[in-house]
């Protein structure tokens, strides 16, 4: 009777407080920088979500607490990931044209001096390619051309890999 209800209650709340212990300490690895976010979801996380089914049954308010961790880790660590990405982002921009260059250039413009021929090296509006084109093929580098906001990696950006290498 009483006994083995008591002594479920106890056995209850200490799988309770064991459960918690386990998802904050997941939680904890999820804050770290660096870290593979996507293998502690599939290998801690999702392995276990009977536990959570068990915390929302057996204890709404540490369910709620591990939730509420849970969203604010994320929410942090897919933060840094945005902005890092973005960042990179920022170094493809490249500014072509503003609102005070002509966006046609006449043929007499383009002409050699001695020549009757256009040449198109010569054209500088926002439709010219320049070293754009290289970018498909992963030419421009760091070393090779241009200054460090519009250097260009030859592999893309993958900001998550980025942060896991250092």
């Amino acid at each position: 009777g009483k006994e083995v209800v008591e002594h479920l209650s106890k056995l209850r709340l200490q799988a309770v407080d064991r459960t918690r212990a386990y998802f904050l300490k997941v939680m904890k690895q999820l804050r770290r920088p660096k870290t593979h976010v996507r293998m502690i979801q599939s290998h801690a996380l999702l392995k276990y979500e009977y536990l959570v089914d068990f915390l929302l049954v057996a204890s709404p308010t540490i369910h709620s607490e591990i939730r509420d961790v849970y969203v604010e880790s994320m929410s942090k660590t897919l933060y840094t990931l945005f902005r890092t990405y973005h960042k990179q982002l920022l170094l493809l921009d490249m500014r072509l044209a503003t609102r005070v260059d002509l966006i046609a250039v006449e043929e007499a413009a383009l002409r050699d001096a001695f020549s009757t021929k256009v040449n198109m090296r010569k054209r500088g509006d926002a439709f010219v390619l320049g070293d754009r084109a290289k970018v498909l093929d992963g030419a421009i580098t760091a070393e090779t051309g241009g200054d460090a906001a519009t250097a260009l990696t030859s592999s893309p950006i993958n900001a998550h890999l980025a942060l896991m290498n250092g």
